[in-house]
C-alpha cells in the first residue's frame, strides 16, 4: 500500500434485540434494536483517482456500480463538500451478503470516513450522521460502533456505555434472506409487543444467560416460515444448547460463545462458524 492509500476495517453487527413497530408514512418501519459491533469485518481501501469513483471487490457477487453503498457514500460526500476529486476503492469482503449483519452499511460508513481522510475533509459527526441516514437505516450505527440502542428507522443512535455483551459466535448459513421479503412476511403478524427494558438490564449485568434469555428478534418466526432451512438450523442449535438468535432479518445466527461446545458444532455441521474457536 502506498503512502497515499488508506484502509479501514468495516465491522459486522449483530442485532441482540430487534422489535419492529408501526409502519411509517414514508414506507419504513420504526424499530427498537440493540446493535453490537463484531470482530468479523470487511476491509475497505481507498486511493486517489483523478475524478472517477471506482470500486473493485474480491467477491464477484458484490455489485461494483452505482448500486453499491460504497460508491453512493463517496458520491454523496463529494456532493456535500462541493469537490470533484475521485477515488478508487478496493473492498475485501468477509461479511456474507444477505446475512443480516449490515456489511453493506458498514462499508458505506467506512467509505464516508475514508473519503474525508483522502480528500482532507473534516470528519464532523453531525455531517457524517446526516449523510449516513440518507444512505440507509443501519449506516449511522457504524459511525459509532460498540453497543448502541438504535431507534426510529435505525438512525437514532444512543451508545450504551454500561453494556457488557458476552463474546459471540456466529453461524453463517450459505443462504441469504431478502430484507424486503422478510418485512413482507411480517404482514398480519403482531408487532411492537416486546419492551426493550428487560434486555437492557440483562445487558448491563454482563450475564450471558440473562442476555440470551432476554434477547429477541421479531423477524424470527416470519423468516422461519419464509426459509425453512433457517428454522431447521435454529431448532438444531436450540436442542444443542446454543441459546441462538437470528441477526437482523437473517440469515446469520448469533449465540454467546460460552454456550458453544461439541454438540453445537455438530448441530452446525456444514455451516460456517465465526468466533467459536477464538
Amino acid at each position: 500500500m502506498s503512502a497515499r492509500e488508506l484502509t479501514l476495517a468495516a465491522p459486522a453487527k449483530a442485532n441482540l434485540f430487534l422489535e419492529v413497530l408501526r409502519r411509517r408514512p414514508d414506507g419504513f418501519h420504526d424499530l427498537v434494536s440493540v446493535f453490537a459491533a463484531l470482530p468479523l469485518a470487511d476491509r475497505l481501501e481507498i486511493a486517489p483517482e483523478e475524478e472517477a469513483l471506482v470500486l473493485v471487490c474480491d467477491d464477484p457477487e458484490v455489485p461494483v456500480d452505482g448500486r453499491n453503498l460504497v460508491l453512493r457514500a463517496a458520491a454523496l460526500l463529494r456532493e456535500e463538500a462541493g469537490i470533484r476529486a475521485g477515488a478508487r476503492f478496493r473492498l475485501h469482503k468477509r461479511i456474507p451478503i444477505g446475512g443480516g449483519l449490515g456489511g453493506g452499511s458498514s462499508d458505506a460508513a467506512a467509505a464516508l470516513r475514508l473519503g474525508c481522510r483522502l480528500w482532507g475533509l473534516p470528519e464532523e459527526a453531525d455531517t457524517l450522521s446526516r449523510l449516513a441516514a440518507r444512505l440507509g437505516s443501519d449506516v449511522p450505527f457504524f459511525l459509532h460502533g460498540g453497543i448502541c440502542l438504535c431507534e426510529g428507522r435505525g438512525e437514532i443512535v444512543t451508545p450504551l456505555a454500561d453494556a457488557k455483551a458476552p463474546a459471540l459466535a456466529l453461524a453463517l448459513p450459505p443462504w441469504g434472506v431478502s430484507t424486503p421479503a422478510a418485512y413482507a412476511a411480517l404482514a398480519g403478524r403482531p408487532l411492537g409487543g416486546r419492551p426493550v427494558g428487560p434486555f437492557l438490564r440483562a445487558l448491563s449485568s454482563g450475564d450471558p444467560e440473562a442476555v440470551a434469555r432476554e434477547a429477541f428478534n421479531r423477524f424470527e418466526e416470519a423468516v422461519f416460515d419464509l426459509e425453512p432451512r433457517e428454522r431447521t438450523l435454529h431448532e438444531a442449535l436450540v436442542r444443542a444448547g446454543a441459546r441462538p438468535r437470528m441477526s437482523g432479518s437473517g440469515s446469520s445466527i448469533w449465540m454467546p460463545k460460552r454456550f458453544v461446545d461439541a454438540r453445537v458444532r455438530e448441530a452446525a455441521a456444514g455451516i460456517r462458524l465465526e468466533g467459536a474457536d477464538d
